[in-house]
């Protein structure tokens, strides 16, 4: 399949589109909140980083 090009309203991008409608689905080996935690670790050594 190849992707269609199509104009971003208001902008001067182009993005590819294709045409049949599916559903991306994934396995991860984490649970949600292992997920969730290291997410939030992320999130506060980044402010932590701003900060300093």
């Amino acid at each position: 399949m190849k992707p269609e090009e199509v104009n971003v309203p208001f902008s001067f991008r182009e993005i590819d589109v294709f045409e049949n409608k599916s559903i991306p689905a994934g396995i991860s080996r984490l649970g949600t909140s292992e997920a969730i935690m290291l997410g939030a670790y992320a999130i506060a050594l980044k402010e932590l980083k701003e900060k300093i």
